[in-house]
């Protein structure tokens, strides 16, 4: 927006100067192509006037347009010295149709146009100059806010993957060595996870179960063979054996008592020898 309000700016000082050339022109020569010109920038081009309304449209400051109505009234007090120069050529009195458009009242006029003329690109490239350092100023802030958000997310990125290494990973690792060493056949190798209400807990707390399950089988199994050993035959299995271990339990009854029913054969057998 600024620059084209410094476009335009310079659009309506060059329709300004334009005319003052013309007019100057026209009275100097006489030459018919230069009133022309002169009546189609005013009547016609209006290059000022457009300038003028398409600098209101982007928006000015009191000053800016303080300036620009002042140009305007020094303007419209050139106009009859300029109307009266160019009537003077028409009479073929260049002398002072000259007079007029070179004269004191013109010149001192034209400078105060030139004068404002500077005044207004100083105070529109001023403002121009603010606003850039202000949107310079909103860049760096931007910039800043969006390496910080970059460092926030790279932080987030570090402390999720550090969280997921320690809560997910580990764990997993440490089952999977648990299971191994489960395979193996070492059901004394304790647990270092605990069991909680999460799906990993949860996956925690079968292995354990499994493994308390099957030390509790072996341990049974193994007191009830050590029994039958010592030759303790009246012994009943009184653990639940689940699922497909329930087998076991029936292997366990079946051999206690044909071994029961044995020893009762040899008995009565070595009691009637005994007879």
């Amino acid at each position: 927006h600024q620059l084209y309000l410094n476009q335009y700016a310079q659009q309506f000082i060059d329709a300004s100067e334009l005319l003052t050339e013309k007019v100057r022109a026209y009275a100097a020569s006489g030459n018919e192509t230069y009133y022309n010109e002169y009546n189609q920038e005013v009547n016609t081009d209006q290059n000022r006037e457009k300038s003028v309304m398409a600098m209101e449209e982007i928006g000015l400051t009191d000053a800016e347009a303080e300036m620009i109505e002042n140009m305007s009234s020094l303007s419209d007090q050139l106009v009859p010295l300029e109307t009266s120069a160019m009537e003077k050529v028409r009479n073929g009195d260049t002398t002072s149709a000259l007079a007029y458009v070179y004269g004191v009242e013109y010149c001192n006029t034209l400078n105060q146009i030139h004068t404002l003329e500077s005044q207004l690109l100083d105070e529109i490239q001023v403002r121009t100059q603010t606003e850039i350092n202000q949107l310079t100023v909103r860049i760096y802030i931007l910039e800043f806010l969006a390496i910080t958000l970059a460092v926030i997310v790279v932080i987030f990125q570090v402390c999720n993957l550090t969280i997921t290494r320690r809560r997910i990973i580990r764990p997993i690792q440490t089952l999977q060595d648990e299971m191994l060493e489960l395979s193996k056949g070492n059901l004394s190798h304790s647990s270092t996870l605990e069991a909680d209400s999460s799906e990993l807990g949860m996956l925690v707390h079968a292995i354990q179960s499994t493994r308390e399950t099957l030390q509790q089988y072996i341990s049974d199994f193994q007191k009830k063979l050590t029994g039958m050993a010592q030759g303790n035959m009246n012994q009943q299995v009184d653990l639940e054996y689940i699922g497909d271990f329930s087998q076991i339990k029936t292997a366990l009854e079946t051999i206690l008592s044909s071994l029961n029913t044995t020893l009762h054969r040899i008995d009565d057998s070595a009691e009637r020898v005994n007879i």
